[in-house]
């Protein structure tokens, strides 16, 4: 989805495109996004805020 050297995607770009094609096993709103987790959590839910801290962590934005 990210290009290199292309502006950081917001978590909401990622929200739209997951909308469009989930990726396997993931339940996806325009506000958080579910996968499965493992025995002691059977369902994960990511919100949109903690998404956007991840997208800035991990790829740098070059706008």
């Amino acid at each position: 989805m990210h290009a290199e050297g292309a502006p950081r995607p917001t978590a909401a770009d990622v929200l739209a495109a997951w909308r469009k094609e989930p990726p396997p096993g993931f339940t996806v709103t325009a506000r958080s996004f579910t996968y499965p987790g493992n025995g002691k959590q059977p369902l994960v839910t990511v919100y949109s805020d903690a998404l956007s801290k991840w997208l800035s962590r991990h790829i740098e934005d070059n706008n």
